[in-house]
């Protein structure tokens, strides 16, 4: 049995990483597709994350964030009526031997996913800015 610990850094944008450990190498976070769209102005931001283009750190840190949201055990909650305009989002996170796909609005997030959603808007609004 193989694990990857991360260990707790402090890294861009203030936050702080937590403690990751994984059973097997194919329960590791590879990628992470992530969409906001909605809103008042309907704008969309996306991103595509390839965990392991990253510095180790960083990937690191996302795969904490990742497990401490507890992805792959939660369903996404049914959308809530009386946001017309909240964002929304979409979470895709791939293992190498698995895929969770999240679809929630920002009425709906949980306590423990908001700094993974947090910091997956600042990649994309940071790609969305190096693409113009």
């Amino acid at each position: 049995m193989v694990l990857v610990v991360a260990a707790a850094t402090v890294l861009p944008f203030g936050c702080y990483s937590q403690t990751a450990s994984y059973q097997a190498m194919s329960d590791v976070p590879t990628k992470i597709e992530f969409e906001r769209s909605g809103g008042f102005a309907g704008v969309t931001l996306s991103v595509v994350i390839q965990l392991d283009q990253l510095p180790e750190e960083e990937a690191q840190h996302l795969r904490g964030l990742v497990q401490n949201a507890h992805i792959f055990e939660l369903q996404s909650p049914p959308r809530s009526p009386d946001q017309a305009d909240a964002f929304q989002y979409t979470l895709n996170v791939h293992t190498q031997n698995n895929s969770k796909t999240l679809t929630f609005d920002e009425s709906n997030i949980s306590a423990e996913a908001k700094p993974l959603i947090q910091i997956l808007t600042k990649y994309a609004k940071a790609q969305r800015r190096s693409a113009q």
